[in-house]
């Protein structure tokens, strides 16, 4: 898996995603698949993406990190 950014214009306008996605075989062929929309990049703060890293780090039962924010 790994990380995707993506651009879409509006009206003129530009506005950057983040995604996951997940690369798979099917009938033989490499396919990709959006596994989850961490939704615009412009929100994604260091205090959000320690925290969507934490409750990744919780959900797998290691031990949680602080980030070099200070929080």
């Amino acid at each position: 898996m790994f990380f995707r950014k993506i651009i879409t214009r509006v009206n003129g306008k530009e506005y950057a995603y983040v995604k996951l996605i997940k690369n798979y075989r099917e009938d033989g062929k490499v396919k990709q698949r959006v596994v989850g929309n961490l939704g615009n990049i412009e929100d994604l703060t260091p205090e959000k993406i320690n925290d969507l890293v934490n409750g990744l780090m919780r959900i797998c039962g290691h031990e949680q990190k602080k980030c070099a924010c200070g929080k």
